[in-house]
């Protein structure tokens, strides 16, 4: 068994499918148990980040620090946030295929993370923060060799799921007939934080 620290960058950046089984539980995380505690979380992180910066920038002599060399002095400042371990099994595909991970443990925390990126994404993307947008989106899709819906998404939920979450994440299908599902309504509500 091999264990690492990962944090969302290091567990979506390369080209990867989880895959939660179906003999996972459907989604059941909910707004006031857990999307509003992670929310806030994510927002003290960043607010803790940018008050790093600024400090990092203000100290520096802008002719000798760059304003990346700040960002990464920022990054090593800010205290981590830990949501919680997710227990991945490696599953053997062709070549051709993007790599995949069963997701024994961890399917909650994986799922609004994807939903959490990627409605950030899309808030991004109607400001038109285009480079911002761009970057959040390598975390959430794939650039499969083979047209296969299957493998578009970083996240394969269980069949219970699987149209809600790709009407939720795909920014052109409307959600009308999804909205009772928890996985479209976590979508919408980090969608609703970020305009905020």
């Amino acid at each position: 068994m091999v264990t690492n620290i990962l944090n969302p960058k290091e567990l979506f950046q390369r080209e990867i499918c989880y895959i939660i089984p179906e003999f996972q539980r459907p989604y059941v995380w909910t707004q006031e148990d857990q999307w509003e505690p992670l929310w806030d979380d994510v927002r003290n992180t960043t607010e803790s980040y940018l008050k790093e910066l600024a400090l990092s920038n203000n100290d520096s002599d802008e002719a000798s620090i760059k304003a990346k060399e700040a960002s990464i002095e920022a990054k090593k400042n800010t205290p981590p946030h830990f949501l919680g371990a997710v227990v991945v099994q490696q599953v053997y595909v062709p070549t051709s295929d993007i790599e995949q991970r069963k997701v024994i443990d961890g399917q909650q925390r994986v799922t609004t993370l994807q939903l959490l990126l990627d409605a950030v994404q899309l808030v991004c993307e109607e400001f038109e923060l285009k480079g911002e947008a761009k970057r959040l989106s390598r975390l959430v899709t794939n650039d499969p060799i083979e047209e296969d819906e299957d493998q578009v998404f970083k996240l394969r939920p269980t069949n219970i799921d699987k149209e809600a979450f790709r009407h939720a994440m795909h920014n052109g299908l409307a959600t009308n007939d999804f909205e009772n599902s928890l996985i479209v309504q976590a979508h919408e509500f980090f969608q609703l934080q970020t305009k905020e």
